[in-house]
């Protein structure tokens, strides 16, 4: 039976590799929650600027809403 102090040691030791554990977690999870708003808002300025393909794809627009023709 090991004794109450290397019992210690090794409670430290991996109390101090789970502390690292959780740092390296953490850095990870900030970089994904980054790249996700990122990534959101790529897409929401992407549908803002070309949503009306899609509209016209879908055909949700009719072809006399495309364009609008002015005479001067």
């Amino acid at each position: 039976c090991p004794s109450m102090r290397e019992l210690h040691i090794e409670l430290n030791e991996v109390s101090e590799l789970l502390d690292v554990a959780k740092e390296q977690y953490d850095e990870v999870l900030g970089i994904v929650q980054r790249h996700t708003v990122d990534t959101i808002t790529w897409i929401n300025d992407m549908a803002a600027q070309f949503g009306w393909v899609a509209e016209l794809a879908d055909g949700r627009v009719t072809n006399e809403n495309v364009f609008s023709i002015t005479t001067m």
